[in-house]
């Protein structure tokens, strides 16, 4: 986790494509950020806001996926690369 500790912050303020491996072992790249202006105004506070009964993990990160349109979630220690910002956010 340490070499990715500042993702969140630059999911802030940047799109990024992420490589992971998901849990079932099948590797995944996924398209996402946590910039305002592609998360929908109802599901802005999703990152923030605990389930009831849930607390948030903090070997895991809770991101927007700009091409599924949803909340998606990755491990720290299953990410492979990622490639921050994405270079051109307008086609998006």
């Amino acid at each position: 986790m340490p070499q990715y500790g500042n993702l969140e912050q630059k999911l802030q303020s940047s799109i990024a494509r992420v490589n992971f491996t998901k849990t079932n072992g099948q590797p995944r790249s996924m398209l996402c950020t946590l910039l305002p202006g592609y998360i929908p105004a109802e599901e802005v506070a999703e990152p923030t806001t605990a389930t009831p009964g849930r607390t948030r993990s903090p070997n895991a990160l809770s991101v927007w996926d700009v091409e599924k349109n949803g909340w998606r979630a990755f491990r720290y220690d299953s990410i492979e690369s990622v490639d921050c910002p994405v270079a051109d956010t307008t086609k998006l």
